[in-house]
Formats: C-alpha cells, sequence, structure tokens
C-alpha cells in the first residue's frame, strides 16, 4: 500500500471535503455515531475546512458551539475568515444540514517556524506504554448488542481507569486514564487531520469520567453545548495518544469536563474543555 493509499482510510476519508472553498460538503459516516454524530467528528470536519482555507502549516485552537444534532449523510461546510494577519488567520466555520444550523467553530491556524516562549512542565502521568496494556475491547466480554460497538472499532483503549470485577469505571473517581490508536489507519500527516484525533479524543471520553462518580447512574443523558481545544505541537509519527479525561465538577444542570492529550514521547498535544447540559432520558 502506497502513501497515498494509506491516508484514504478512517479519519482522513471520514472528513474528506468536497469543492473548492470557501464552501465545502462532506458526508458523515455512521461509524462516529455516538447518540448521533460524535462532536468531535463534526470539529475535526470544521478544522480540516479551516486548514484548506487558510493554507496555514497548522491549527492553534478550535472553540465549538453545537445548535443542534446532526444526521449522518450530507452535510454543508461554509468558512468564513475573519482575520488574516502575518503569521496566523482566524476563522468561523459553520456546519448545515438541509438549512438547519449544526455547529460553529471559531479556528485559529498558524505559520511553522514561529519563536517566543518554550516551556513545558505538562508533566505525562507515569503509565506502563500501551504494548504493556492490554487492549479494554479485548478484555471485555463479546456483546454484539453492546452500544457504541462500532465507534469502539474504530477508536482503540488501552486503559489504567477500569475496575474489571465490577466491570465498570472505578467507582467514585471521575477520571479516565487511556492509551487510545485510532483505526484502521493511526496517524495522518496532514496536522489538520491528525489534530481531528485529538479533537475525538477531548469531545468523548469526559463524559464517561463523570459517570464514574455515581453507583446508580442518574437517568439523565448529557448534550455537549460547546468544545473547546487548544493544540500544543504536532505528532504525526505517534500512534498512540495517551487520554486524561476528567469532570471535576456538575450542578444546576451543567456537567463539566477537561482533557488533556499527551504523545509517547511525553509532549502535551493538546488540552481542553467541554460544557455538557443534562436532560432527562426520553421514556420508551
Amino acid at each position: 500500500m502506497d502513501s497515498a493509499d494509506a491516508e484514504e482510510r478512517g479519519l482522513w476519508w471520514d472528513t474528506k471535503l468536497e469543492g473548492e472553498g470557501p464552501g465545502f460538503s462532506a458526508v458523515l459516516n455512521s461509524d462516529w455515531d455516538l447518540l448521533g454524530p460524535c462532536g468531535g467528528y463534526l470539529a475535526a470536519i470544521a478544522l480540516r475546512a479551516a486548514g484548506v482555507v487558510s493554507g496555514r502549516a497548522r491549527p492553534a485552537s478550535i472553540s465549538c458551539i453545537f445548535s443542534s444534532v446532526a444526521s449522518f449523510g450530507l452535510i454543508d461546510v461554509s468558512v468564513n475568515v475573519l482575520s488574516n494577519a502575518r503569521r496566523a488567520s482566524a476563522m468561523a466555520v459553520t456546519l448545515s444540514q438541509e438549512g438547519r444550523h449544526v455547529m460553529e467553530a471559531h479556528v485559529w491556524t498558524i505559520d511553522d517556524g514561529l519563536t517566543g516562549y518554550e516551556h513545558d512542565v505538562a508533566a505525562m502521568p507515569d503509565v506502563p506504554p500501551p504494548e504493556a496494556v492490554e487492549s479494554l475491547e479485548g478484555l471485555l466480554p463479546l456483546d454484539p448488542s453492546r452500544p457504541y460497538r462500532r465507534f469502539r472499532e474504530m477508536v482503540e483503549e488501552r486503559t489504567m481507569t477500569f475496575d474489571f470485577k465490577r466491570m465498570r469505571r472505578p467507582l467514585g473517581d471521575p477520571r479516565i486514564l487511556s492509551w487510545f490508536r485510532f483505526h484502521p489507519q493511526p496517524v495522518f500527516q496532514d496536522p489538520y487531520v491528525d489534530a481531528g484525533r485529538s479533537l475525538i479524543l477531548c469531545d468523548t471520553f469526559q463524559y464517561p469520567a463523570a459517570r464514574a462518580m455515581y453507583e446508580v447512574i442518574p437517568a439523565v443523558l448529557a448534550r455537549s453545548l460547546d468544545l473547546v481545544v487548544h493544540f500544543h505541537d504536532v505528532v504525526p509519527q505517534q500512534e498512540w495518544l495517551l487520554c486524561e479525561a476528567t469532570s471535576p465538577c456538575s450542578g444546576g444542570g451543567l456537567l463539566n469536563g477537561r482533557s488533556r492529550i499527551w504523545a509517547q514521547t511525553g509532549r502535551l498535544v493538546a488540552s481542553g474543555g467541554q460544557q455538557m447540559l443534562c436532560r432527562p432520558v426520553p421514556s420508551t
């Protein structure tokens, strides 16, 4: 398989854009189903569109507001350049379906080779390497009806935070600490597509971290209101990413989450946060 064929798989293909810009279209793949398209997956599409329009080397940050739940299938992507300075560009990216607003994202992109402050004291947790940890999917009982099974096939997890005696995350500790690798293609040379890995991890695992606080899970769902992620480094050769997802507090119908992503080298790759709105589980 040559490099071009290798990149046309997984997240690269599932965020592919049609059009010359600033208007594009994309097709949402149901592999990324988490009660609808994963918010981080939508953000990854917006980030890729911003990268195409800006022409800058790498993303710096993205701030998303989710206004409605998307459907799988065709989605429209529109990019509006807000600022185009010497070293950085700011863009607003809108995702919509059949005239219905789905998501708005503000994205900063920057050039390569910039200099300034240079420090990193965000020490990676002391964990075993991914090759020393078994895949969570291989340790759990086989159940074809398990929710989000296809998503789990796309994102492999090797975790340090799971209670196999009780078959759940450790009770009372709202924290997930796991290595993750994407399938079928784990890394991407395009820095915007590769940053989509961090977006999906930051969006997905703060909610299950919060659930670990409860012996009896509250009869509510948590819908993402927003997602903010800052990108600190580009690591296209690092197949495994360590994600620490926490939920430090909740109340008043709001659920908060924080995430940090490291490469195997120990370098902090991305960090972010999310606010979620709780709503009752629909009665059947």
